[in-house]
C-alpha cells in the first residue's frame, strides 16, 4: 500500500512537471529573439556606427542608431 501510493505521488508530479513546458518554450524563444537583436547592435557598433538615442516603449526600447538604423529590443 505504501508503495502504491508512493508511485502515485511521484507520476503525479511528472505530469504536474509537463505543464510548464510550453512555458518554458516561449521564454526560450524571446530570450533567444532579444540575443539576436543584441548581437545585430554589437555588430553595428563593431562596425563603428554609434547610439544617437535610446527611447523607452511600453514593451522594451528603441535603440537609434547615427547612420539612422534602428533595433527594437522587447520585454
Amino acid at each position: 500500500m505504501f508503495f502504491g501510493t508512493l508511485a502515485l505521488a511521484v507520476s503525479g508530479s511528472f505530469i504536474g512537471c509537463k505543464d510548464y513546458d510550453d512555458d518554458i518554450q516561449v521564454i526560450n524563444e524571446r530570450l533567444a529573439s532579444s540575443e539576436a537583436a543584441m548581437n545585430d547592435v554589437k555588430t553595428t557598433l563593431a562596425s563603428g556606427d554609434w547610439v544617437k538615442s535610446v527611447e523607452s516603449t511600453t514593451n522594451g526600447i528603441v535603440i537609434n542608431m547615427g547612420s539612422g538604423k534602428s533595433f527594437n529590443i522587447t520585454n
